[in-house]
């Protein structure tokens, strides 16, 4: 046996010993790992631990669960990011040496980390199942795509299983040579602590608010929706927009400027900041060019605020999953202002579309998605998946 007191594989004996481990700090990854870890760790079947950044936004609510765990030093930001990769080796040996000593029985890791392609490896050589939950399978515009393709590569090969959470990806994943498991489970609603008593009604007596939300990036299609509002306005004159997020707007400020009604937040928005500026908005806009699935949708749909968005990647499957809003016919600027027109002029259509998304049990998705996260577990661990 492997560990002290968890499984071996093949064993089918109770309560593994699961690691849950995500380094990030901030953004969506996090929050999705908080949620899931929550409904962990109310399950008896598991016996669950934690290795978290001490600089993570979340970390005093990851600490609330009480479980026990390795906090690390990561960064506190960009600029701290290299000299702090220097640590890395003696991490990746204190990390390990975790894993052995508590006899951790299966790594979780919800979502990768930059860190992760230097240790992955090594959990594989200790004998230890990688389960990674892929939220995208290729980097996308924008992003240093070279290094880190190769970095999620390294990273993707070291897993023992994924999770993905569309059969886009999924499929992707396989068309791309991956031999392991793969499980679908889809993302589930971030609530934020707040969700919304009521479905939403359409706008009476002010401006309609659309809202673009999340990093500037080439692939999230900001000329796209400038090209969409320009058409929406020749109808809809008060058309409100915000732009929100960090990135490069350059290439679009003379648009933003000529078109006016554009409110601009061009900065990084604090986790605290988000349930207020999608709460303040009516439909929240996606007119990426690509996509594997995305957070926004998620925080969207938590928040009770109806979303439209290209047909690209998985987002036509996680808005028909959560009944969240609409997918335009084409990624073109036309397309997309017929789609958000199309919820302008018919008030019924918005307001069912509010009630779907507001109408299902709190907390549900996410029980269902830790059962399923469960029995991938207990697969890769050689027990039975119930």
């Amino acid at each position: 046996m492997r560990g002290r007191g968890g499984p071996t594989a093949g064993s089918g004996m109770s309560r593994p010993r699961v690691l849950i481990w995500y380094w990030g700090r901030r953004g969506g990854g996090p929050r999705y790992a908080l949620e899931l870890a929550k409904r962990l760790a109310a399950r008896d079947d598991l016996e669950l631990f934690l290795s978290i950044s001490r600089e993570s936004e979340f970390y005093d609510a990851f600490k609330a669960l009480g479980l026990p765990g390795l906090d690390v030093e990561t960064y506190a930001d960009l600029k701290t990011a290299a000299l702090a990769s220097l640590r890395l080796p003696l991490l990746r040996r204190r990390f390990l040496d975790y894993l052995r000593d508590r006899g951790i029985d299966i790594v979780y890791c919800p979502m990768t980390h930059v860190w992760n392609w230097f240790i992955a490896g090594g959990i594989r050589r200790l004998g230890i199942p990688y389960l990674l939950t892929l939220h995208d399978d290729a980097t996308h515009k924008g992003e240093n795509v070279l290094i880190r393709d190769l970095i999620l590569r390294h990273e993707i090969r070291s897993a023992a299983g994924i999770i993905t959470l569309s059969a886009w990806v999924a499929d992707r994943l396989r068309q791309s040579g991956y031999g392991g498991p793969v499980f679908i489970i889809p993302h589930g609603p971030f609530y934020y602590d707040r969700r919304p008593a009521a479905a939403r009604a359409f706008p009476a007596g002010r401006p309609f608010r659309l809202l673009f939300f999340g990093r500037i990036l080439a692939y999230k299609g900001i000329g796209l929706l400038l090209d969409a509002l320009e058409r929406l306005r020749r109808d809809h004159p008060d058309l409100a927009l915000t732009i929100a997020g960090s990135g490069n707007l350059g290439p679009y400020l003379d648009r933003i400027a000529g078109l006016g009604g554009i409110a601009v937040e061009n900065r990084w928005i604090a986790e605290s900041e988000v349930p207020d500026l999608i709460g303040a908005a009516d439909l929240v806009v996606l007119p990426y060019t690509e996509a594997s699935q995305s957070g926004v949708i998620a925080s969207a749909q938590g928040l009770g605020v109806p979303v439209v968005a290209t047909p690209v990647g998985g987002l036509a499957e996680q808005i028909s999953e959560a009944g969240a809003g609409m997918v335009c016919d084409a990624v073109s600027g036309e397309s997309l202002a017929d789609a958000i027109g199309g919820l302008l002029i018919d008030r019924a259509r918005y307001e069912a579309i509010a009630a779907t998304i507001t109408g299902g049990p709190s907390g549900e998705a996410w029980d269902k998605i830790a059962d399923d996260t469960a029995a991938a577990i207990r697969t890769l661990c050689g027990g039975p998946e119930t």
